[in-house]
């Protein structure tokens, strides 16, 4: 796929620690182009559109003159700045969560407006539905067909247009407008010009920190799934041009996810995709998400594992009358699709054979594949290496402590000077033997 094959780009960001508004970012580089801006414009009003009709959420432009936040479509921009792109976030000029992509950004710290993981799912939830719409929108010319409201109706909701000027958070988009900046794309994140999470990204992007707003995990669940179900509705209307008949909710599905990511990597879920046979036991902690750099190339993070074998579980289908031996040794026949053997729901004693077109391919830069050593097209990155801390503390004494030191010395200098003078003057009386009387 080219760039020029990218019609929009829309990119969703961080959107907890939640606020009714989301922001919508745009490139201020890419939308001085007359046709791009206008295409852009169009993908901000469908947005908002999507959000008003479907939602009850408030979408907002970020604020002018703010750069692109960091964001994946940067890179596409930088490329291409052709490509119509927003991104959607939960902050506008700056990040609402410090701790973004830190080893800091948990679900405590992201609780730290005391909302319970509740009311962060059901946000969410509304945003996904909202973006769904637009995107489904734009593909297909028609607004999605209206869904009873307990059954799709994604509420308290509100999609922004982040603040204008901002620039583009990092995101995946921005590498495709760097490409190609006709492609039209947005970001969907929980903030407008700052981010929410201030351990986003971070070793300390961890539950506790997630959780600092005091939610549970439900009201999480609840709001990344009404957030899913909007975008997934907007991606319906943007390639069929009719509205979604039923756009299902599984919070249920959302709440395991994010007890097997943020909180205890021995749920129910990942049993379900591992094969036990072949499997060492997981703990019951959060599971490890840092990502270092893999020097061999060969190795695939345990993370990335699971990540994989989910969505094989979630999206592929199936395949009857196949043995445990049989089913990996399908993936080096078949090209296209990748097989995996999981134990299943729970009931299912036999294991099941998954046929998925979920693969891996390798995370490299093309900097490393290049011979120009000077070009600066593709970025390369580093990891520090270190041992375990240590701590070594230097005293200095105080003047008056130093000065007292130094007079004692002298003192007893003296003092001993005397004392060796005197015994050395003696010295014939005091060490000189006598004799014996009466010998």
């Amino acid at each position: 796929m080219r760039s020029h094959h990218i019609l929009h780009f829309v990119e969703i960001g961080q959107l907890a620690p939640h606020k009714p508004e989301v922001y919508i970012h745009t490139d201020p580089l890419s939308t001085k182009d007359a046709k791009v801006n206008a295409s852009v414009s169009e993908l901000v009003k469908t947005f908002k559109e999507s959000a008003f009709k479907e939602a009850n959420l408030t979408f907002l432009t970020s604020s002018a003159g703010h750069a692109l936040p960091p964001s994946s479509v940067q890179r596409f921009l930088r490329k291409d700045k052709n490509i119509s792109a927003v991104y959607i976030a939960n902050h506008d000029g700056t990040f609402e969560n410090r701790y973004y992509n830190s080893m800091f950004d948990t679900v405590e710290n992201l609780n730290s407006t005391g909302r319970t993981l509740d009311d962060v799912a059901e946000h969410l939830t509304r945003v996904a539905s909202a973006v769904a719409s637009a995107v489904h929108k734009l593909l297909t010319g028609k607004d999605p067909v209206e869904v009873p409201q307990e059954r799709l109706r994604v509420k308290n909701l509100t999609f922004l247009t982040s603040s204008a000027g901002h620039a583009l958070p990092p995101s995946s988009v921005q590498r495709l407008l760097r490409k190609d900046k006709n492609i039209s794309s947005v970001y969907i994140a929980n903030h407008d010009g700052t981010f929410e999470n201030r351990y986003y990204n971070s070793m300390f992007d961890t539950a506790e920190n997630l959780n600092s707003t005091g939610r549970t995990l439900d009201d999480v669940a609840e709001h990344l799934t009404r957030v899913a179900s909007a975008v997934a509705s907007a991606v319906h209307k943007l390639l069929t041009g009719k509205d979604p008949v039923e756009v299902p909710q599984e919070r249920l599905r959302v709440k395991e996810l994010l007890e097997c990511y943020v909180m205890n990597a021995s749920c129910a879920l990942f049993h379900e995709v591992l094969d036990r046979l072949v499997t060492r036991p997981l703990k019951s902690n959060p599971l490890s998400l840092y990502i270092s750099v893999d020097p061999t190339g060969s190795m695939i993070h345990p993370a990335a594992r699971l990540t994989k074998l989910v969505l094989s579980y979630f999206t592929g289908t199936v395949v009857e009358n196949v043995p445990r031996n049989n089913c990996s040794s399908r993936t080096q026949l078949d090209k296209v699709f990748q097989f995996d053997w999981m134990d299943g729901p729970e009931g299912n004693s036999s294991g099941i054979c998954v046929k998925s077109s979920v693969m891996f391919t390798i995370a490299k830069s093309p900097a490393f594949e290049s011979e120009d050593v000077g070009s600066e097209e593709y970025s390369t990155w580093t990891e520090s290496v270190w041992e375990e801390a240590s701590l070594r503390i230097f005293l200095t004494p105080s003047w008056k402590q130093q000065v007292t030191t130094l007079s004692l010395g002298v003192v007893i200098f003296l003092v001993s000077l005397a004392l060796v003078h005197v015994v050395n003057s003696e010295a014939a009386v005091l060490f000189t033997p006598r004799a014996l009387v009466g010998v």
